[in-house]
């Protein structure tokens, strides 16, 4: 129930009372929160490299095969999902320091995890009707950037 109110919340994101509601929930909800995204992200891919096959032909076999597709594909998605929040956060990081911004690692590590429930959607459904494009990437990774910003802006400035 927890992970449906949390998704309410990052659609109406970067407005500022979604900001601040999502803020107040634990950093357990978000890393599950998370991972159920990160494992929405590669439902397209999981089913059309299954559907294919194995690529080499008769090179591995098909039981090794769906092993790497079913546990190791999903693992190293993750793991690079959550290298590349942290990535985000720190150049949102740099940013909330230029704008004088009150923001900490943690909580810009969070609402910035958030901040990808939009922009993950759009992509999945893109991957899905399309396929996956440049452009497309592109335009996923200009949004992020854009709510970054503006998520960041949400903050009050810091006292001098």
């Amino acid at each position: 129930m927890n992970l449906l109110v949390i998704l309410k919340y990052c659609l109406l994101f970067p407005k500022k009372e979604a900001v601040l509601r999502l803020n107040k929930f634990d950093m357990r909800s978000t890393i599950v929160y998370l991972l159920v995204l990160l494992l929405l992200l590669i439902v397209p891919t999981e089913i059309r490299l299954l559907l294919e096959g194995s690529p080499n032909g008769n090179a591995v076999p098909s039981s090794v095969y769906i092993i790497q597709m079913l546990i190791l594909y999903p693992f190293f998605t993750i793991f690079l999902g959550l290298i590349g929040i942290s990535l985000l956060t720190f150049c949102g990081l740099a940013l909330s320091k230029f704008l004088h911004r009150k923001l900490k690692f943690p909580l810009l590590w969070k609402m910035t995890a958030y901040s990808l429930a939009k922009p993950i959607f759009l992509f999945v459904l893109a991957t899905a009707l399309i396929g996956t494009t440049t452009y497309i990437q592109l335009l996923v990774f200009v949004w992020v950037v854009v709510n970054l910003i503006r998520m960041i802006l949400v903050y009050p400035k810091r006292a001098k």
